[in-house]
């Protein structure tokens, strides 16, 4: 370091060691602090009067409205679910009864149109009666909507279409017949045809998708047998 770097560190250090005292020097004495002290005046009271406290009166809450979901208990599934997802059930059971030369089918329009009876005319039950192939099984059609929510269509009750109970039998006159119940879903519905024939123990099931096309993700859906088929013999 050259001399002037040396002196100007050295006039830093005094400046710093001397500038306390300088502003000591500067301010002049401070006076010494008073000690604080406790107020401890006495004060008269007896004259005062004091007044019994005053109680607010009790308020209540205004009850309100429960939700959607509290008044919905017990409803049945399909009315539950309209609530949310546009569908408009049916508010009456119906069923149709259709007979040919092998069975005796019964199909309600609750859980989605599904039979409730399909009786073997020409196969015995070994615990009695005719073999019945329906036993908490059934068609049923699954499939998302536009918001992301499945529709199960067992779980409403669709209309049938006539709007009454009805009894067919089928024979060489009258060979065939078509049985159609359908939902109204928002702008549009879901229709389930059966046909039946006089002289078959099977029937043809169709699902048609009327004016949903917007509604129905990717324009899929399930179409399943749920639970399988009741055992009808013995050792089975």
């Amino acid at each position: 370091m050259d001399k002037r770097t040396v002196i100007g560190i050295i006039l830093i250090v005094l400046i710093t060691m001397l500038m306390p005292y300088y502003q000591k020097w500067l301010m002049g004495p401070q006076p010494p602090k008073a000690p604080s002290v406790a107020d401890t005046t006495a004060v008269d009271t007896t004259h005062l009067v004091t007044e019994p406290p005053v109680i607010a009166p009790e308020t209540t809450m205004a009850e309100t409205p429960a939700p959607v979901e509290q008044h919905s208990k017990g409803l049945a599934p399909d009315t539950l679910n309209s609530l949310r997802l546009g569908v408009r059930p049916d508010s009456v059971t119906r069923e149709v009864v259709i007979e040919n030369k092998y069975m005796v089918v019964h199909l309600s329009n609750a859980a989605g149109g599904n039979p409730t009876l399909w009786e073997l005319k020409k196969y015995k039950y070994y615990l009695g009666g005719h073999v019945n192939l329906i036993e908490d099984n059934g068609l049923d059609v699954v499939f998302t909507n536009q918001d992301g929510k499945e529709i199960r269509l067992q779980n409403f009750r669709m209309f049938l279409e006539g709007g009454s109970d009805q009894k067919i039998v089928l024979d060489e006159a009258h060979p065939t017949a078509q049985i159609r119940f359908y939902l109204p879903v928002q702008n549009g519905r879901i229709v389930k045809t059966y046909e039946f024939h006089y002289d078959k123990y099977s029937a043809q099931v169709t699902i048609g998708f009327e004016g949903l096309g917007r509604y129905v993700i990717n324009r899929r859906y399930e179409f399943s047998w749920v639970n399988g088929l009741p055992s009808t013999e013995e050792n089975v």
